[in-house]
């Protein structure tokens, strides 16, 4: 996709591409990840990496290296945990107590986005849902890819 996007004359791509990568930490190792998320905003690509906990990211990439990979990525989705530096870590970037994170609700999620104020919401468990309960899912998916409007959602729940 780099190569691509360096060939057209803006030296970016034409459809901005973002990158989903659940379990990121946990999976494959990928050589120089830290430099090549450094630099592929600018060619309309972008990364969102999903982990449990920047422990598993420190053991796969080193401290420095996790922590410039977590702060390239445009949003973060906390789905809570064990982990005290994990939970120091959000408490700072959200600017909310450690107390608030360490003891989130199950039920509750954290979403935190580039030049957006953190959004606690809640958390849908799939096996606890009706089927029709995954065009919230595809509302979720449409923020984080940056396609969300609220006046839109907010309009198409006004009965006509």
């Amino acid at each position: 996709m780099c190569s691509t996007a360096d060939k057209s004359p803006a030296s970016r791509l034409d459809v901005p591409v973002r990158i989903i990568l659940d379990d990121f930490a946990t999976n494959v190792y990928i050589p120089d990840f830290d430099k090549l998320i450094s630099v592929i905003r600018s060619r309309e690509i972008s990364v969102s990496i999903i982990i449990q906990s920047l422990t598993q990211l420190d053991a796969l990439y080193d401290h420095y290296r996790a922590r410039t990979i977590i702060n390239n990525c445009d949003h973060l989705l906390y789905l809570g945990g064990q982990d005290l530096e994990t939970a120091h870590y959000i408490s700072e970037r959200a600017n909310k107590p450690l107390e608030n994170i360490l003891y989130m609700p199950l039920d509750r999620m954290m979403i935190l986005e580039r030049g957006q104020q953190p959004v606690f919401s809640e958390r849908v468990m799939p096996e606890e849902t009706e089927p029709d309960i995954w065009d919230e899912f595809a509302d979720i998916e449409e923020f984080l890819l940056g396609g969300y409007d609220k006046k839109q959602k907010e309009n198409q729940s006004i009965p006509a």
